[in-house]
């Protein structure tokens, strides 16, 4: 839902805007489950958002297809 929200800053900022809903994802996430996650700082948490970020690429590319 958010990422339908801020399609129009999305595409201004050339997809770099959903780094910023992912960290704001992880860091909700931290907040919700405080003895689970702990992250402190923003580079730990903008690295934390990167990896994320590469494993749904690697796997969104290399995972095979279904036709439905």
């Amino acid at each position: 839902i958010l990422k339908t929200i801020s399609l129009p800053i999305r595409i201004l900022t050339l997809g770099i805007f959903s780094l910023v809903i992912n960290m704001g994802m992880v860091w909700l996430i931290e907040i919700l489950f405080p003895k689970d996650l702990e992250i402190t700082g923003l580079l730990p948490l903008f690295l934390t958002t990167i990896i994320i970020w590469a494993l749904n690429f690697f796997f969104g590319t290399y995972s095979p297809k279904k036709n439905i």
